[in-house]
């Protein structure tokens, strides 16, 4: 490997996984080399955090890898010198502050240096209206509190620099308070100057600038919006401004919508994904005719309080190109059996919904919520649905002489049991469908080391691992048996595998039997919202590790995870 040219081992490291193709570049000269260059760390973002900045800083700046993506974490932008930005900035093509301390400023220098930039996020930014260091929390000093972004002393988001770079953009997300007229004046400055988008991501009331988007807007294709009042005007302005190129639309909180701004749906004659959360201004004939003149539909999610009636399903059945459906509380299903080529379904229904869904023979994707099925219905889904890739159901009235059925779905990647309550280990002897299988989810499971031991034998692959309510799995048992999971990358337990007095060993332990492991969750959580943490583990290699637990963590779990932030 170490003659290889280099034509040859990018394409090797190319085959590894994104965290393995950083580790294994350790193990010579030759790959480290290799490894400079911005192909290989394609798919490897640069995550810095704020309590960790200090310490990475001096190695980053060593480096001579060349990053296309990064992601900023509780960082104040004036924590981090022009000498940073003028190493990366010029690489990137994805950029992520999230919880960040800048001002319009501060934003306008480092958009400067970004020339290739085509995908920028911001969410909940800590906004300043002066120059220079503004404290930043209990978060670290500046590198160099001498830096003030003199650069920027004279330029805005508006400089002719910034211009050209935002003409560059493809992707805004803006998760910002827009009653704050700093956050109101930087989203309608950015939508003013980047003419070019194709995807706009909005997800806090945006009424205050949607007469930007309008006025600057030309070729949108995907637009995820939260919806607002028909009191608040521009919604119904904004659909038709964007009929001519819309291809996906997403509309959540559309409670207060009333129909004749849904009718400007029906102009965007390139509609290809609709997902409408709660419109409940509108009637079961509104969504009928508003899906009738949309044919080219491939994705439709409906979220309605109330069962879809027959002049919602007939016409979802005569959406000949339709793919991928989500719908809650649906009572019947009769009209669609011509969706044969469906390939994904979510849906939340009543028993006599399940027998038409095995006629849908190309199904690829059956989730079943909220609905217990029987021993007879599941002879079905594996006699009818063989080309099954993703599985869940709830198993609360199925034991050991069906679940051991399950395993003749030869084609299943993902299986999430629910309520597997009478599932034994004879269950799981001899593993759940496809020896490939890269998700297994399992709750309220008496399953124990032993049957823990089988599925680990069974499927080598996995890549996520739900363990939840299964009281008879000891903590060495699932150790020992994670060991064999090389390809592990996240990790979903009940809480009890980490109780005050085993953590530290816990964690210390995770980190060695689990070397891919990047997402731990610890349900249940203590207090009502996720919080959540990402950790950079302490290792030579770029592996982030993300963990969720109680906000409470002990100086010795931080010595395994050198940071922490808090995402509500």
């Amino acid at each position: 490997m170490e003659t290889l040219p280099l034509e040859l081992l990018e394409p090797l490291l190319l085959c590894l996984d994104p965290i393995d193709r950083v580790d294994k570049a350790l193990i010579c000269h030759r790959w480290a080399e290799c490894m400079v260059g911005s192909l290989l760390l394609d798919n490897v973002p640069l995550r810095l955090c704020g309590s960790t900045l200090l310490a990475d800083f001096p190695s980053l700046m060593e480096s001579r890898r060349q990053y296309s993506h990064l992601h900023l974490t509780r960082v104040s932008l004036y924590a981090l010198p022009p000498e940073f930005w003028m190493k990366f900035a010029g690489n990137l093509l994805s950029l992520r502050l999230i919880d960040c301390c800048f001002s319009n400023q501060a934003l306008s220098f480092v958009l400067g240096q970004c020339t290739r930039l085509e995908f920028l996020e911001i969410t909940r930014p800590r906004l300043s209206s002066k120059l220079g260091h503004k404290p930043y929390g209990r978060g670290p000093p500046p590198i160099s509190s001498a830096f003030r972004f003199k650069e920027a002393a004279d330029s805005d988001i508006g400089s002719e620099e910034v211009r050209r770079v935002l003409l560059n953009l493809r992707d805004l997300s803006l998760h910002i308070d827009f009653e704050d007229c700093l956050g109101l004046a930087m989203a309608s400055r950015l939508l003013e100057l980047t003419p070019n988008l194709d995807f706009l991501h909005l997800p806090c009331r945006a009424f205050r600038v949607v007469p930007y988007i309008i006025a600057n807007q030309k070729r949108l294709t995907k637009l995820n919006l939260r919806a607002f009042s028909s009191e608040e005007p521009g919604l119904e302005e904004l659909l038709k401004r964007m009929s001519g190129t819309l291809k996906e639309l997403c509309l959540t909180n559309c409670g207060s919508v009333v129909p004749r701004t849904f009718n400007s749906v029906n102009q965007c004659v390139h509609l290809q994904k609709l997902t409408l959360i709660q419109p409940t201004e509108l009637s079961d004939s509104q969504i009928g005719d508003l899906l009738a003149k949309s044919p080219q539909l491939t994705f439709v999610q409906l979220v309605l309080e109330v069962d879809l009636s027959d002049e919602i399903l007939t016409p979802i059945s005569n959406l000949k190109h339709l793919r991928h459906l989500e719908l809650v509380n649906s009572k019947s299903l009769e009209n669609c059996i011509y969706l044969q080529s469906l390939e994904s379904t979510r849906i939340r229904c009543a028993p006599r919904v399940l027998e038409t869904i095995t006629e849908l023979q190309d199904l690829r994707t059956l989730m079943l919520v909220n609905f217990d099925i029987t021993s007879a219905f599941l002879d079905k889904i594996i006699e009818n649905l063989p080309l099954l890739e993703h599985l869940q159901i709830n198993c609360q009235r199925l034991a050991d002489e069906e679940g051991v059925k399950i395993r003749q779905l030869q084609h299943l990647r993902s299986l999430s049991l629910l309520g597997a309550l009478f599932f034994h280990d004879e269950t799981f002897s001899k593993g759940l469908g496809s020896p490939v299988m890269e998700k297994l989810e399992l709750e309220g499971s008496r399953l124990t080391d032993r049957g823990f031991r089988s599925i680990v034998a069974h499927h080598g692959h996995l890549r996520k691992l739900k363990l939840v309510n299964c009281p008879n799995i000891s903590l060495s048992g699932l150790l020992t048996a994670l060991s064999r999971e090389t390809n592990l990358h996240e990790l979903v337990l009940s809480a009890r595998f980490a109780d005050h007095n085993e953590k530290p060993w816990f964690l210390r332990s995770l980190t060695d039997t689990c070397p891919r492991l990047r997402v731990l969750h610890l349900l249940p959580l203590p207090y009502r919202e996720e919080a959540e943490f990402q950790m950079l583990y302490r290792r030579t290699s770029a592996a982030c590790f993300t963990h969720y637990s109680e906000p409470n963590m002990s100086e010795l779990d931080r010595s395994y995870f050198n940071d922490l932030s808090f995402c509500p």
